[in-house]
């Protein structure tokens, strides 16, 4: 995995253990299909930099377009249900 994929990886993780409205909001984006998915994560990601967020936080939600990183967020909170 790339450092930048490895970073993301941490940082997303982090993110939907501690914050319980952005593990419901990962949940919902599983349900969508691929397409619907990349969609809602550009314009998310669009969203917050106009509200000038965390870049890292905005790079991070950018990279779940990658299926392998997305599929390695999911392994990772498997168990926080």
């Amino acid at each position: 995995m790339p450092p930048r994929h490895q970073a993301a990886l941490e940082l997303l993780c982090i993110a939907i253990h501690r914050d319980g409205e952005i593990r419901t909001w990962f949940k919902g984006l599983l349900a969508c299909p691929s397409n619907l998915r990349t969609s809602a994560l550009l314009q998310m990601t669009a969203t917050m930099r106009h509200n000038q967020e965390d870049d890292d936080l905005i790079d991070a939600i950018s990279a779940l377009c990658d299926p392998h990183l997305l599929d390695a967020v999911v392994e990772a909170v498997k168990g926080l249900d």
